[in-house]
């Protein structure tokens, strides 16, 4: 076959001629159509509003500020996370496993994850920042730090760490969520000097997303590019801060925010402004605090159960909820909260029974004649109840009050500070009944609140609750890590916890999380913490025309 003839010395000028002018036209259409101008184009933005304040970026320090966890949240990675149903999954370490004993958890991190300044992620990492936890001196939430000062980690090798317990506890893995922190830049760092790090305003982390420039009006954070979950599908996040939520919420119907996660400081007529702009998704996410009626069952008038669960019985939380709360929360009567992995779904909500209340309390030796108070050995039932200062629960209070009265029982509300009502009522029993808020923490655990070693003085069973059966289930509940069992096990509990009714839990806070309809992927499960919402950040997507400003209410 002959070769094939080399190509014509003219022939192939003209060609390179041709294509240089085409390659020049070419580019004076895109500069005159401003897509060449010496600058990267602008990265498509997803902008979330947050009321508050950034303080330290710090994920030890940042559950004392609702910005610098959100913050926190999206710059570092823990050795676990949590799933919608509060489940502790994978995420820095991609496997655990536990001692036949219970006390032994072994981590087995991710390889080649990296830090957002190149350098590697290692188990030397993890122990650092559980180092700084365990430290006396540590300056952030203090029963975080007792818990890990009781907790001996260290590496085996690069990719593993081992933890020691003193006793098992099934809870871990999910107080394992805590973000660690880089040992190659803060080596030698104090836990006492922790708040006044210059790297509390330029963290490095593992995260989803890297931060980039901080003030007091947004931080600007880009997508972490190593991140080991994958490459986040939204380029950049701002994340701008509000003195308030009406502020917030002004910003956000003027297009200038595409998120906000609200809660019991908005009002319906606020969701419903929202709503009508048919712009964005409203999301409910119940979060795992709850508001309780607690009784004190060393008072004498509350000393028999049946009593008690009559109280709770005459106590109408539907009602509550749809007027006092304006509907921003889940009305229920356990401990465990809804939506998580601990919840029994068979538990069916006490609705308000005055007969079954009223047949409670005479079998109880309690009398009443017509519209009298309850009278016992010729005394009526006179009761105080306690809260703290705090506008919600104050108005909570006042209506559980007036149901009660209506129904014959003499109640008078008394409002205290929050640090009295613990500390001269709560924590020394001296008290009938408290409305107040409890945080179950990471995981539904209630030992801490409801076992009868948290009576002593500085315990938080502020109830004086006793019961064999119940200790013993809330022993096995913390001790044994598998879930179906702890399941089972805390099922019981809320049946014995109804029947016992050591307190009358109300409410459950409910959260909705606003979200312009360009943004898919966001669906938040329950919210042990407000950030977990952004639990799936790096899978969310954006479409392209929420590059432009949103169309405010007023314009046509």
């Amino acid at each position: 076959m002959a070769a094939p003839a080399a190509p014509h010395p003219a022939r192939g000028q003209w060609l390179l001629l041709l294509l240089l002018a085409g390659g020049v036209a070419a580019f004076v259409v895109i500069w005159s159509q401003g897509l060449v101008t010496g600058e990267r184009p602008q990265p498509l933005t997803f902008v979330e509003g947050v009321v508050g304040a950034p303080r330290a970026v710090n994920p030890l320090l940042a559950p004392l500020n609702t910005p610098d966890q959100d913050l926190s949240s999206l710059v570092f990675s823990g050795l676990t996370r949590l799933s919608a149903l509060g489940e502790p999954i994978p995420d820095l370490a991609q496997a655990w496993q536990i001692s036949d004993d219970g006390r032994t958890y072994t981590f087995y991190l991710r390889p080649q994850v990296r830090w957002h300044d190149g350098q590697p992620f290692t188990a030397s990492d993890v122990v650092f920042t559980y180092s700084l936890l365990a430290d006396p001196q540590f300056p952030g939430d203090p029963a975080l730090s007792a818990f890990f000062r009781q907790v001996q980690c260290e590496a085996i090798d690069p990719l593993t760490v081992r933890c020691q317990l003193p006793e098992p506890f099934a809870p871990f893995p999910a107080y394992t969520t805590v973000g660690i922190l880089p040992s190659h830049l803060l080596q030698g760092v104090r836990a006492a000097d922790l708040p006044e790090l210059s790297f509390n305003r330029h963290p490095i982390g593992t995260g989803p997303y890297r931060l980039l420039s901080l003030d007091e009006e947004r931080a600007v954070l880009a997508r972490h590019r190593d991140y080991y979950l994958g490459l986040p599908r939204i380029e950049q996040l701002e994340v701008r801060f509000f003195p308030n939520v009406e502020a917030a919420l002004t910003a956000l119907l003027h297009g200038e925010v595409h998120g906000l996660l609200v809660g019991q400081n908005v009002s319906p007529r606020q969701l419903e402004a929202v709503t009508k702009t048919q712009r964005f998704r409203l999301l409910d996410a119940p979060r795992t605090p709850y508001t309780a009626l607690f009784f004190n069952i060393n008072s004498p008038s509350l000393a028999d159960a049946r009593v008690r669960r009559a109280l709770s019985l005459l106590i109408d939380r539907e009602a509550i909820v749809r007027g006092v709360l304006g509907g921003r929360a889940v009305a229920s009567y356990t401990p465990i909260p809804p939506g998580t992995w601990a919840q029994d779904p068979a538990i069916q909500p006490q609705a308000k029974d005055r007969q079954a209340a009223y047949g409670l309390l005479r079998e109880a030796g309690w009398e009443r004649e017509k519209e009298e108070p309850w009278r016992k050995d010729g005394q009526p039932m006179s009761l105080t109840l306690l809260t703290d200062t705090d506008l919600l629960r104050e108005a909570v209070a006042r209506e559980v009050a007036r149901h009660l009265q209506k129904e014959g029982i003499l109640v008078q509300v008394q409002a205290v500070t929050t640090a009295e009502l613990l500390s001269s009522h709560l924590m020394t029993r001296r008290y009938d009944m408290a409305i107040f808020t409890i945080d179950p923490g990471p995981d539904p655990d209630p030992y801490p609140i409801w076992h009868s070693s948290q009576i002593s003085p500085n315990g938080r069973n502020f109830s004086g609750y006793f019961g064999l059966e119940a200790d013993r289930i809330l022993e096995e509940g913390r001790k044994n890590p598998d879930r179906g069992r702890r399941r089972a096990l805390y099922s019981r509990f809320q049946e014995l916890f109804i029947e016992d009714a050591p307190a009358a839990v109300l409410f459950y806070p409910l959260y909705t999380y606003i979200v312009h309809r360009s943004v898919q992927g966001p669906a938040p499960g329950v919210l042990f913490y407000a950030s977990d919402r952004f639990s799936q950040v790096w899978e969310w997507a954006m479409e392209e025309p929420t590059r432009q400003p949103l169309r405010s209410l007023s314009s046509p």
